[in-house]
């Protein structure tokens, strides 16, 4: 069943649902309707044979004695019987000394054997009203016996159930057409229902078809309130930032190729070149130094990049953490800088050793890279602090302007000499998954790049 259901489209589920529900409903209602008529009109029943008994009793009260104790049909014939209900109730009058049957008091007769149960009924009652049912063959014989105060007196008020067949018959049936009616006039709301939910499914289905086809330019606008419109506005941000990201790779291919390309053409020419005897800096010592020189440029780059896909790669993966001390990781890495730059001063300035957690992998490469920054543009000196959790890494360089700062950690952004560069926004990409701030400002004398970590250092 549910493999045929998944085969038609969805409005044709709901709907289907939906009368299958309705159906169902119908059924049980039907099930269960005669039963409660039935319980609810006997009720009726009793008491209308209650309210006939007592006119009859009222219109009685008046006779001798002696005609009720003889239980004389003159008692109740006569104008009595013409007053008697429309709807069939029947009186009788037993003498609880010597009852005897009555005949011919209905429509129908009231047989022997019932009628011996009546007065044994009667004899041991001891409320002075009571109601009693017996079943005669197929039908039901309904009546009261009422004991008439001060006298050895009773009477017997009693229906057949025909009345209520008739009339639980008659209300089932039109029951029956009244839901039939119902169910058959909801079927076009139904129907219209189902297609107003699905309709917007159905426009969504083909919009994240666009999207999987990289037709991502086209916004997705289903104006709803509901679950399916919070559905279409995930959809519509998830197509955004698809698009975005789709942008930022077009950007860094853009970005890859140039810086890729230029390093790669210098090496291109100075090997064709040389292989024609022609050395561009006057000799095969410095032409092949310029070779190696953009070579490792060549290298740095392509290697910033594999490391800044492994970056977002792990982004997705819990990350492994570890406690190391910062300050011996600080002393490690600038210690490899220094041979770099053998012309200007260092200046470390940490306090006692401090213990982070994170991945000391990646702060190896993040620091590395702010150094590599602030020793390329230092001119005398480099100043690397640690004070109440904020590690500074400052040079003497020239100050940034506004420009270069609001860019400074995108990937491939322009430096203070107009280089591009991945390594500081893979320090920032690092500092951000660790819960630690990157910021650069100008400071007196130069420029200051500073980690702030939270409450994550102890001593």
């Amino acid at each position: 069943m549910n493999r045929l259901l998944h085969r038609w489209p969805l409005w044709i589920q709901i709907w289907l649902v939906f009368v299958v529900f309705a159906l169902l409903c119908l059924t049980i209602t039907m099930m269960l309707t005669p039963r409660v008529l039935t319980s609810y009109f006997t009720d009726e029943v009793y008491g209308h044979i209650t309210h006939a008994q007592q006119q009859f009793i009222e219109e009685i009260g008046a006779l001798p004695p002696q005609s009720l104790e003889r239980g004389d049909r003159r008692a109740f014939d006569g104008p009595h019987e013409a007053r008697l209900s429309s709807r069939t109730v029947r009186h009788v009058v037993i003498n609880a000394d010597a009852p005897r049957m009555r005949r011919g008091l209905g429509t129908r007769e009231v047989g022997k054997e019932q009628w011996d149960i009546i007065v044994q009924q009667a004899r041991v009652q001891t409320a002075m009203q009571q109601t009693y049912a017996q079943q005669v063959d197929k039908d039901t014989l309904f009546y009261v016996v009422a004991r008439m105060e001060g006298k050895r007196v009773f009477v017997v008020s009693y229906m057949w159930n025909t009345y209520l067949d008739g009339l639980v018959h008659t209300l089932y049936e039109r029951l029956l057409v009244l839901f039939v009616t119902v169910l058959l006039l909801s079927m076009i709301p139904s129907i219209w229902l189902a297609r107003y939910v699905s309709r917007p499914l159905a426009a969504l289905a083909q919009s994240v078809m666009r999207i999987a086809d990289r037709h991502w330019h086209e916004p997705i606008n289903i104006a709803r309130g509901d679950e399916i419109g919070h559905l279409a506005m995930s959809i519509d941000k998830m197509r955004q930032r698809l698009k975005a990201q789709d942008d930022a790779q077009q950007r860094m291919l853009q970005h890859v190729s140039h810086e890729l390309k230029t390093p790669v053409m210098i090496i291109q020419s100075y090997a064709q070149s040389m292989r024609d005897h022609v050395y561009p800096q006057g000799s095969v010592d410095g032409s092949i130094d310029v070779i190696a020189q953009e070579a490792e440029r060549l290298q740095k780059r392509v290697h910033d990049l594999l490391y800044m896909t492994r970056l977002q790669y792990l982004a997705y993966e819990p990350m492994r953490k570890t406690r190391f001390d910062l300050h011996a990781l600080i002393h490690t890495v600038t210690k490899k800088f220094h041979a770099r730059r053998t012309d200007i001063v260092w200046n470390t300035v940490l306090d006692a050793p401090n213990m982070v957690e994170g991945d000391k992998e990646q702060w190896t490469v993040a620091i590395e890279n702010v150094l590599d920054n602030a020793v390329r543009y230092a001119q005398t000196c480099i100043r690397v602090s640690w004070w109440q959790c904020v590690l500074s890494i400052e040079n003497d360089g020239v100050h940034l302007t506004q420009e270069v700062q609001a860019t400074l950690f995108h990937t491939f952004a322009h430096g203070a000499d107009g280089q591009f560069g991945l390594g500081l926004a893979i320090a920032m990409r690092i500092a951000e998954s660790h819960g630690v701030e990157l910021t650069c400002e100008n400071v007196a004398g130069g420029v200051a790049f500073r980690f702030v970590w939270g409450g994550s250092v102890s001593e």
